[in-house]
């Protein structure tokens, strides 16, 4: 009767597997969705602030 304590075994890995598996998913998902939320309005702020100043320069220009 060995294969019953490996039966048992293995149905209790398993659950812990796919448990830590899908929180190391979330996590992966959850960090990369922060580091797009911070990285993406800092050259958003960028572009806005250059496009700002070429804009006041054109107008000095103009006028």
């Amino acid at each position: 009767m060995v294969t019953v304590p490996v039966v048992v075994v293995a149905l209790l890995t398993v659950p812990v597997v796919v448990v830590s598996v899908v929180v190391v998913g979330v996590a992966v998902l959850i960090v990369s969705v922060a580091v797009v939320i911070v990285s993406v309005p800092i050259p958003l702020a960028v572009a806005r602030i250059s496009i700002r100043g070429a804009s006041c320069r054109v107008f000095h220009r103009v006028s």
